[in-house]
């Protein structure tokens, strides 16, 4: 699996060292680096970056707080703080960082620091790549409630109540990374659900955790419920059994 990687430091000479480790160790993964908070938040999306490391020290805002803001945006993706000192790791507990390393960095560390958090995701559960208007995400499956085709747009509704996600692909061709994953569902034209985010079977469809109701297709409604209902007896029976 190739990673999506993100440094932010304002020495810039830091910034280069730790790219050309990184490179170094992994020349599978894109390694993205940014010399302030505000750029890399501008490209900041759910999923866009598996690994961030960032520097506490900077002028302007620090990476605490840059840390901060990139929780309200993406709360899954792995935090490691750059610092000159380790008193300030404790002031980085509240927003859950992975690990840090001091400065400077020694490659063994960082080595070390990059092999644990790639193994955090070999345990985690199947992605889908999506194509966005400024390149390509990665998504869990878990956290995908719904895809909808809206015209000339493919909309993902996610599970961290964030806006929906406006993609590129068309709806055949996300239809196709979906199938292969049984908890989703193609219930109506145009419409997939994710079954492990519905909450409950309606008379004419299915109401997700998000309270939108999706209907199911009229002349397939009956084998469509089946189809629900057996995926969460099935479901229900593996949680008890594992």
């Amino acid at each position: 699996m190739s990673f999506s990687i993100a440094v932010v430091d304002d020495n810039a000479d830091d910034l280069k060292r730790m790219k050309d480790i990184l490179s170094s160790l992994d020349k599978s993964s894109d390694i993205d680096t940014f010399s302030d908070a505000e750029s890399l938040l501008n490209e900041l999306m759910p999923g866009r970056f598996h690994i961030l490391f960032l520097d506490i020290q900077m002028e302007g805002m620090d990476g605490i707080e840059l840390a901060k803001k990139v929780r309200e945006t993406d709360p899954h993706v792995l935090i490691i703080f750059q610092t000159t000192s380790k008193e300030y790791a404790f002031d980085a507990f509240p927003v859950h960082p992975f690990d840090y390393v001091v400065k400077p960095c020694k490659k063994e560390r960082i080595g070390k620091v990059l092999s644990e958090a790639k193994k955090v995701f070999a345990q985690t559960v199947p992605e889908i790549s999506i194509k966005v208007a400024y390149g390509e995400l990665r998504l869990p499956i878990d956290r995908i409630i719904s895809v909808v085709s809206d015209r000339h747009n493919v909309m993902i509704d996610l599970d961290d109540d964030e806006e929906p996600i406006r993609c590129i692909d068309t709806f055949t061709g996300i239809s196709e990374k979906l199938e292969i994953h049984s908890c989703f569902l193609f219930c109506n034209r145009g419409v997939y659900i994710n079954m492990d985010h519905a909450v409950y079977l309606e008379d004419d469809g299915v109401r997700m955790k998000n309270d939108v109701v999706f209907p199911f297709r009229t002349r397939d409604k009956q084998a469509l419920k089946m189809q629900f209902s057996q995926y969460r007896i099935d479901h229900m029976k593996q949680g008890m059994w594992a």
